[in-house]
């Protein structure tokens, strides 16, 4: 009887043992860091008048510092928030907006998604996981937010001046959306040039004038211009619609400084003439001219811009005096001409 009892007493150990054994709480397995990829931490954004595309770095590596084989999808997430309920430094509240497929793409590739979807006077914010495997996600990416609101009316009347080494571009002021509502904050533009077979890129930063000057175009070359209207929406700034393109090739049109005469002397063959040179960087040559009393100004000799003299071998006949005047030209095509110098008396 002892004996038995003792054996139904090692049968109720061993169940209550088995049972605490058994009833234990099951976790997902923990995936190893090689497996896991790193964040990204490269998440950018593009913001223009239709749309704002996505930007960021698929993973090389994983959090152990291994090379990443492959990432299986990204997941995007969003959060949106009306402006009557935004808070500044409030938490995030993030919803999946969008599963991507990295089946095409590379460790170390860019990845870019186009958006479109969203209402204006919302705040807008994006991150990125990257999931490679059942329970294998990332940490989240680094954030992004901006505001997003209705788009200005684009520049019209855009125009050009044509200077020496610079073009004026002026445009009419724009105050309204795009369909013709008041817009009451300030109105910003950005201008844009590109030259051929070149893509447009800023010029600076967004002005609030009507007008610009480029400085640095080089003559006989064409330029095109863009210009977009920007307004800034809360901390946001809010791009707008962009102008036609416009067009011109600045020219050389500033002539140098015309020579100073000092003298003049008689030689057996003519009238020699002499003047100080003239300091211009584009300064081709001088031309010579000659007139009596009963004549106007005639073009008697061309000398190139090295020389600083000239002899008159045709004199006028007869006793009298005559005159004699000097001009510097450039190289510009057509030749920009210098004012007359003070004119040079000569008597026999």
């Amino acid at each position: 009887m002892i004996m038995l009892r003792q054996a139904i007493l090692v049968l109720i150990i061993l169940a209550t043992g088995l049972s605490v054994a058994g009833c234990g709480k099951k976790t997902p397995p923990v995936p190893p860091d090689v497996a896991i990829p790193v964040a990204v931490n490269d998440l950018e954004y593009t913001h223009t008048m239709e749309n704002v595309s996505l930007t960021w770095s698929y993973p090389k590596e994983s959090v152990a510092g291994t090379a990443l084989d492959t990432i299986g999808y990204f997941m995007l997430y969003q959060s949106r928030t009306s402006e009557d309920k935004y808070c500044s430094g409030c938490p995030v509240d993030f919803v999946s907006k969008l599963k991507i497929d990295s089946e095409s793409l590379s460790p170390g590739e860019k990845v870019t998604m186009r958006l479109s979807d969203f209402l204006p006077g919302y705040h807008y914010s994006f991150m990125v996981k990257s999931h490679s495997g059942w329970n294998i996600v990332s940490e989240e990416s680094n954030k992004v937010s901006f505001w997003w609101d209705h788009p200005a009316s684009e520049p019209t009347g855009l125009k050009l001046k044509v200077g020496d080494g610079t073009l004026h571009l002026n445009w009419h002021p724009v105050s309204t959306y795009i369909g013709g509502e008041l817009l009451s904050l300030p109105m910003l533009y950005q201008v844009y040039r590109r030259t051929e077979g070149k893509e447009f890129s800023a010029m600076g930063s967004p002005i609030q004038e009507t007008r610009f000057v480029d400085r640095n175009a080089r003559n006989g070359r064409e330029y095109f211009y863009q210009v977009q209207t920007q307004h800034v929406y809360n901390d946001s700034m809010i791009p707008g619609g962009l102008s036609k393109t416009i067009s011109a090739v600045p020219s050389d049109i500033t002539p140098p400084p015309p020579p100073d005469l000092l003298s003049f002397v008689l030689v057996s063959n003519g009238v020699k003439i002499l003047w100080d040179s003239v300091s211009s960087v584009d300064l081709a040559g001088y031309k010579i001219y000659r007139r009596t009393e009963e004549t106007s100004w005639v073009l008697v000799g061309e000398i190139s811009a090295g020389a600083f003299s000239y002899v008159d071998k045709k004199t006028p006949e007869g006793e009298g005096g005559w005159y004699y005047s000097v001009t510097s030209f450039d190289r510009a095509s057509p030749p920009n001409e210098s004012s007359f110098s003070k004119q040079l008396s000569v008597t026999k």
